[in-house]
């Protein structure tokens, strides 16, 4: 049924006629003939019949004033093509579909439209989590930030050739003090890899090389390309690794994955077609996939114009978590703490965690009671209790932080008031990663 239209002015004929005759003696005090006969009235009543009939159209939307509504929605350039009141069903429609984003609510449902690769995004309006992932300035007015889980695995590796396989992707993710060499002759090659594909590699130098020529290669199924300025807008910062900088380009086509140490990947090759002179000793390679450039340039005409979007990567709070499991009589004990395990990991996982399993929620604290709940309606389970010191025998917490960042903040550990550990505090724009170290124990078996 139809919304009924409202009234804008009620006013008839016979309202309008006597309320200009009240005015009479207000206006004009020597005007006493007001029979009809008089001009005057006649006059009034002229008009009183042509303002009923404004009255009457202002009332109605004519369908030149939807055709002007039309244009106001789809823009100047849009031409009627259809029948009018179709034309409006779908315009309609098209104002029920998102479009800019105001609300929180607005940005994480367009982020996840950016990009069929984002599984989770979660909004925090007022911060600024590129500049200030740890909030130590408090509220950013005008500034939002957008989370982003990407729904498949996208961890980077690194492997650097000289003839045989060295792992870099650890010592280069983490703040590494200790240098290590790049490649010192044309055929070494350094191998960086991601599940997906990316943009950018950023590089960090303890000690800039020299004399380097470099060369960036990507795999196209069947061999080897070079990237180059022409075809992949390539942009290498570093000025051959002497400086800290990054190496950008636009991804091409027709890179596929290839298997380099036993990894399969989108793997970039970087080798020097020179001798350097003095070799590079690198600190940090970060290598960014593309999904944080996707997302913001899907929301950058969505944004208010006030509005400075930030788009990062979900930050991590690391945890352990330490107990002994009991088992019951002749059960495999292998099976059991296997099942243990995983009732955990997807417990805490960022994508199919939680108590409804779509994911663990941003900001949702660590309470150690759940914990025992799981293990013990884990098939095979008896009882769970806290592991001890070996040499003193003293109860451990059954959840440690291990995170160097915040286990710098106390107040993050929940204690009852008999001083007991209860829980881990979780910040609004984060998510938890554990580790989980469970003992088992089974149940000596009788010899009678």
């Amino acid at each position: 049924m139809p919304i009924e239209l409202p009234n804008l002015d009620d006013r008839t004929y016979d309202d309008l006629v006597q309320e200009a005759l009240s005015m009479i003696p207000t206006y004009a005090p020597e005007w006493t003939n007001h029979n009809p006969s008089d001009p005057g009235i006649t006059l009034i009543e002229l008009f009183a019949y042509l303002t009923e009939m404004l009255l009457y159209r202002q009332n109605r939307v004519t369908d030149d004033n939807l055709r002007m509504f039309l244009k106001l929605l789809n823009g100047p350039s849009w031409e009627q093509t259809r029948d009018l009141q179709e034309e409006v069903g779908l315009a309609v429609l098209g104002v029920r579909q998102r479009y800019r984003a105001v609300t929180c609510q607005d940005f994480e449902e367009l982020a996840k439209e950016a990009d069929s690769r984002i599984a989770r995004t979660h909004c925090v309006p007022k911060r600024n989590l590129e500049s200030d992932p740890l909030n130590q300035y408090g509220e950013n007015p005008g500034h939002l930030s957008v989370i982003i889980v990407p729904g498949i695995a996208i961890a980077p590796q690194i492997f650097f050739f000289d003839g045989t396989y060295t792992n870099y992707t650890l010592t280069t993710q983490v703040n590494n003090e200790t240098p290590l060499a790049l490649n010192s002759a044309p055929e070494h090659f350094l191998y960086l890899g991601l599940t997906t594909t990316f943009g950018s590699v950023e590089f960090r130098f303890g000690t800039p090389g020299a004399n380097y020529q470099l060369k960036i290669e990507y795999f196209n199924g069947s061999e080897w390309l070079e990237m180059t300025v022409e075809l992949h807008s390539l942009t290498e910062q570093t000025s051959n690794w002497s400086e800290n900088g990054l190496i950008q380009f636009n991804i091409p086509d027709n890179w596929e994955q290839i298997d380099i140490n036993g990894t399969t990947g989108y793997w970039l090759r970087v080798s020097t077609e020179t001798n350097p002179s003095q070799v590079a000793q690198v600190l940090r390679i970060q290598i960014q996939h593309n999904l944080k450039q996707v997302v913001k340039n899907y929301l950058e005409p969505r944004r208010l114009l006030t509005t400075a979007v930030h788009i990062v990567e979900p930050l991590y709070v690391k945890i352990r978590v330490q107990l002994t499991v009991f088992l019951n009589q002749d059960v495999p004990e292998a099976e059991v703490q296997s099942k243990a395990l995983k009732t955990l990991q997807d417990f805490f996982d960022p994508l199919r965690g939680g108590t409804e399993g779509q994911g663990w929620p941003f900001g949702r604290n660590v309470y150690i009671s759940e914990i025992y709940e799981l293990l013990d309606g884990v098939s095979g389970v008896d009882y769970v209790k806290k592991n001890q010191e070996v040499e003193t025998q003293e109860e451990l917490d059954e959840v440690q932080l291990i995170d160097e960042l915040a286990s710098g903040e106390p107040e993050r550990l929940i204690r009852n008031v008999k001083g007991e550990l209860i829980g881990i505090q979780i910040k609004s724009h984060e998510l938890v990663e554990a580790e989980i170290d469970l003992i088992t124990v089974s149940p000596i078996k009788s010899e009678l």
